[in-house]
């Protein structure tokens, strides 16, 4: 791992202590976002739930409906952060997506 990344990681982890989250931009290149947001959005779009009636969609387990993200999930920082909070025996488990409508 890079010193950048390090860096990047560092910053992450005190974020999430301070706030409880953080947000890791760049992960999903610019040039990709339009495209897997499209995507994600339509596997959200296609559970209909009573939610939406309150502008809500969510979909659990997204990444049985749609892998467009998944490669993605190996993001140097993601895993740097997940192994400082969990330690090495880490597992991405579970993806979901919500969408919030207008």
């Amino acid at each position: 791992m890079g010193q950048a990344a390090a860096v990047a990681i560092q910053e992450m982890l005190k974020r999430i202590d301070l706030q409880g989250w953080c947000i890791l931009e760049g992960v999903i290149p610019s040039d990709k976002v339009g495209d897997i947001s499209k995507r994600v959005q339509t596997a959200v779009e296609a559970k209909v739930t009573e939610e939406k009636i309150r502008g809500l969609g969510n979909r659990g387990g997204l990444i049985a409906f749609d892998q467009s993200f998944a490669p993605f999930l190996g993001d140097p920082r993601i895993l740097g952060v997940a192994e400082a909070l969990f330690g090495s025996h880490y597992r991405i488990s579970f993806t979901s997506a919500q969408v919030n409508y207008p």
